[in-house]
C-alpha cells in the first residue's frame, strides 16, 4: 500500500512539473548530422507545465541543415488529463525519417539536444536514401515469399491433377462395369435410363476402338480390335469448348502418309464425342459437302482417357480463317453459297440424294467457324455437329423441349433468342440454321470483289455493333429489342448480282419472323439461278470445277483404303 502511494506520489510530481526543450529555427552545419543523429545547438527553454519537445531537421549534407525545435505547449491539466493527452510514444520519444526529413517528439528534459532516427545512406551527396530495414533482409524476404508461392502453386496443381485422376478414374470405372451413376455422372453422357444405370451393349459398341465408316456401299463396320490407326499427331490447329482438333499423319507402309484431322476429347467429354460420332456414321450422312469422317478410337494417354473422331483434312481450314487472309471473287462465292446451301439442304432433307428416306438434322450451331474450306478453295463442307438434332418425327414435345436453347449468341435466330421457338413444328429448327446461314452468306458477301475496292475488311455479323464476344443477352437487345441486322454498304446494290442476293436471298432467310424464311433448298435453288445469270461462270469455269471434284473424290477414296488394311 505505502509503494503504491509513493508511485502516485511521483506520478504526480512528475506529470505536474515542467520539462525544458531545445527552442529555435535556424540552419546548422553539415557535420553537425551524421547518418544516426543530430545535435541540435538551440537555446533552452521552460516549457510551462506540461509539454512536449518538438524537432524538425531538413537534412542536406551538401549545404547546411535545417532545424526547427520548439516547445509544445499545453495548460496544465490533472494527472488523469495528461495520461491521455500524449502517447505513450510521444512522452518515450520517437523520431521518423521520410525523404531526408527528420522529425521527433519526446516528453522528457532536454531531451531534444541530440535526437537519433534510423541508420541513413548517403548516395552521391545529394541523394538520401532511407534503410529503415537492411537491403539484403528485404530480399531474403521476398525470396522466400516467391519460393512460398511458388511452393503452393505446386501443391495446388498436383491436388487439383490428382483429384481430376480419380474423378476420372471413379468416372471410367462405373462406365465400363455398368454401375448405378450418380445425377452429376449421368448428365455428363447421353442414353442413360432413368435409374441412373447404362447398357453396358450400347457404352461398348459407342466407345468401340477404331469404329470406322467406310463411306460406300460397305456401310458400318465395327472394328473389335485393340488396334488403333497408325495416326501420328502433329499440332494442334483448333481449340473448342468440348475438343482439340489436330493435325495428323495417316501412316502406310504400302502408300504415302496422308494428313487427317483428329479431334480429341477427354473423358468427361465422352458425351460430346458420342453424340457428334453418332450423327456422323448414319449411313446417310456421306455428302460432298459434309465434313468426311473416318473412324473413332479410344486411346488412353498418359494414364488417361481420351476419345478421338477422324476425318479428312482441309488445309484451308474454316471457312472464317479463309475470309479472314482472302477476298472472294464473284465466281467463288458463288460456288462456295451454293456448297454451303446445298450441305445445310441436304442435313433437313427427309430422302438422301438417291430418294432413300433419312431423318432430317438440325445443325443447330451453323456459323462461319463450323465450315471448312475444300481444297479447291471453291466449296466448303459443313463441319462440327456436337449440337445436332436429329428431327425424328416420333420425337415429342417434351423431348424437342430438352434440346435447349444452343448455339452460338452472335448467329442465333430471334425466336431462339426470345426462346420463342415453336415446339410442335420440326421445321422451326430447321428455320434456325436457315437465319444462321444468312449471316455467314453476309460474311463472304463482306469480302466479295466483284470491282476494285468492293470488298470490305473481314468482320463476323454485327462486329461494328458489338464486341467479339456477346451475351445472349446483348444479342436479344441487339437483334429482338432494336430489331437490327447487319449493315449491308451500298456499294453492294450498285452490282447486279450482289443486288439479287440481297433482295431474293438474303432479305428472305435473315427475316424476323421464322415462318416467312425461305428454306435452305429454296436459297440452293436461288442461288443456282444468280450463278449462272449473264453467263457468271463459262464452260471453263465448270471444266475447273469438275476436276477438282474428282481430284477430291479420288483422294478421299486412297484414305479409305489405307484405313480399310488397317481394319
Amino acid at each position: 500500500m505505502k509503494c503504491l502511494i509513493l508511485i502516485t506520489l511521483l506520478l504526480y510530481l512528475h506529470t505536474g512539473s515542467s520539462i525544458h526543450c531545445r527552442q529555435c529555427s535556424a540552419e546548422i552545419e553539415a557535420n553537425d548530422c551524421n547518418s544516426t543523429s543530430c545535435t541540435i545547438p538551440c537555446p533552452t527553454v521552460d516549457c510551462s507545465c506540461l509539454g512536449l519537445c518538438y524537432t524538425n531537421v531538413i537534412l542536406n549534407y551538401t549545404g547546411k541543415h535545417s532545424i526547427q525545435a520548439a516547445c509544445i505547449q499545453q495548460l496544465c491539466p490533472t494527472r488523469a488529463s495528461y495520461l491521455n493527452l500524449y502517447t505513450k510514444r510521444q512522452i518515450e520519444g520517437y523520431c521518423d525519417v521520410s525523404k531526408g526529413v527528420v522529425t521527433c517528439e519526446c516528453g522528457s528534459d532536454d531531451c531534444n539536444h541530440v535526437i537519433s532516427f534510423e541508420p541513413i545512406t548517403i548516395v552521391d551527396e545529394d541523394i538520401i536514401i532511407v534503410d529503415k530495414y537492411d537491403s539484403s533482409s528485404i530480399i531474403v524476404g521476398v525470396l522466400v515469399g516467391f519460393l512460398f508461392l511458388c511452393l503452393l502453386a505446386v501443391v495446388v496443381w498436383y491436388s487439383v491433377g490428382r483429384y481430376r485422376r480419380l474423378k476420372d478414374e471413379e468416372f471410367e470405372s462405373k462406365l465400363t462395369s455398368g454401375s448405378r451413376l450418380s445425377s452429376d455422372d449421368a448428365s455428363l453422357i447421353d442414353g442413360w435410363d432413368d435409374s441412373g444405370k447404362h447398357s453396358y451393349s450400347a457404352y461398348r459398341y459407342s466407345s468401340s476402338v477404331a469404329t470406322q465408316y467406310s463411306r460406300g456401299s460397305r456401310g458400318n463396320v465395327l472394328n473389335h480390335n485393340d488396334q488403333h490407326l497408325p495416326i501420328e499427331l502433329q499440332k494442334i490447329i483448333g481449340k473448342g469448348r468440348f475438343a482439340e482438333v489436330w493435325k495428323a499423319n495417316l501412316q502406310q507402309d504400302a502408300s504415302p502418309s496422308q494428313f487427317v484431322s483428329v479431334k480429341v476429347f477427354r473423358l468427361h467429354n465422352y458425351g460430346a464425342w458420342r453424340q457428334e460420332k453418332d450423327m456422323l456414321t448414319e449411313s446417310w450422312m456421306r455428302h460432298e459437302n459434309i465434313i468426311e469422317f473416318y473412324a473413332s478410337e479410344q486411346h488412353t494417354v498418359r494414364g488417361r482417357l481420351q476419345y478421338w473422331l477422324i476425318t479428312s483434312y482441309y488445309q484451308e481450314k474454316s471457312l472464317a480463317d479463309f475470309l479472314g487472309s482472302n477476298i472472294l471473287d464473284w465466281d467463288q462465292f458463288c460456288d462456295m453459297a451454293i456448297s454451303i446451301a446445298r450441305g445445310l439442304s441436304y442435313l433437313h432433307a427427309e430422302r438422301d440424294d438417291v430418294g432413300r428416306p433419312k431423318i432430317p438434322i438440325a445443325h443447330r450451331d451453323v456459323k462461319s467457324c463450323n465450315i471448312l474450306v475444300k481444297d479447291g478453295r471453291r466449296e466448303c463442307v459443313l463441319a462440327d455437329f456436337g449440337l445436332s438434332l436429329k428431327l425424328d418425327p416420333k420425337l415429342s414435345r417434351d423431348e424437342l423441349a430438352n434440346a435447349g436453347q444452343v448455339g452460338t449468341s452472335r448467329y442465333m435466330a430471334p425466336e431462339l433468342l426470345e426462346r420463342l421457338v415453336n415446339l410442335t413444328d420440326i421445321e422451326m429448327f430447321k428455320r434456325v440454321d436457315v437465319y444462321a446461314m444468312a449471316l455467314v452468306l453476309w460474311e463472304m458477301a463482306n469480302r466479295c470483289e466483284t470491282s476494285e475496292g468492293m470488298a470490305s475488311p473481314y468482320k463476323p455479323p454485327f462486329g461494328d455493333k458489338i464486341n467479339d464476344r456477346p451475351t445472349k443477352d446483348q444479342m436479344l437487345i441487339l437483334v429482338c429489342k432494336e430489331r437490327q441486322l447487319p449493315s449491308i454498304p451500298e456499294k453492294w446494290k450498285k452490282h447486279q448480282g450482289l443486288s439479287e442476293f440481297i433482295d431474293t436471298i438474303l432479305n428472305e432467310t435473315w427475316e424476323y419472323d421464322a415462318e416467312a424464311r425461305i428454306t435452305a433448298s429454296c436459297v440452293l435453288e436461288r442461288f443456282k439461278v444468280l450463278r449462272h445469270h449473264g453467263d457468271v461462270i463459262g464452260s471453263d469455269g465448270s471444266d475447273v470445277e469438275d476436276k477438282i471434284r474428282v481430284k477430291a473424290k479420288n483422294e478421299s477414296n486412297r484414305i479409305s483404303e489405307v484405313i480399310s488394311t488397317v481394319v
